[in-house]
């Protein structure tokens, strides 16, 4: 669950303006934003990105430090390239940052807090999470149903 995307160049409520024009381009999750995840399972927790919105270039994938680790899981920090819209620029190759995590076998209540270090504004940002594992990961409550495999000799198409 990403809670927002704040873009650049647009009001200061959608970007970081720095001088001359310069804007972070960042998807941040909501301050100690909740997410529910399956035993087992994985859920990206965070994105990051970074654009000089002056022209139209992406910088270095912000760093992340993270400052408490995971009790229940395991958390992972993945640098690649993804397309992403910018306003005023079309569609960019951004290098992004996220943060993903993993749960191990014991469900609970895992509290995640991580410092993000952006290259243009040499500053700490501050953020977090709350993750409840559990075997039911389904806010609602409501039960998936699970699989059936195809009787014996039958394939299942996907």
């Amino acid at each position: 669950m990403v809670c927002g995307m704040q873009t650049a160049p647009a009001a200061p409520a959608w970007s970081y303006r720095l001088g001359m024009g310069l804007a972070i381009m960042l998807i941040l999750p909501c301050a100690m934003a909740q997410h529910h995840v399956d035993v087992n399972g994985t859920r990206t927790v965070a994105t990051y990105t970074e654009v000089d919105a002056r022209v139209c270039r992406a910088l270095a994938s912000p760093v992340i430090e993270i400052t408490e680790a995971a009790r229940l899981g395991r958390l992972s920090i993945l640098n690649d390239q993804a397309p992403q819209a910018v306003r005023g620029c079309g569609t960019l190759m951004v290098p992004r940052t996220q943060i993903v995590y993993q749960a191990l076998s014991r469900p609970g209540t895992d509290r995640l807090a991580w410092q993000v270090r952006y290259q243009a504004t040499a500053r700490n940002r501050s953020d977090g999470a709350t993750i409840i594992v559990s075997q039911d990961s389904d806010p609602a409550g409501r039960r998936t149903e699970a699989r059936v495999p195809p009787p014996d000799g039958a394939t299942r198409r996907q």
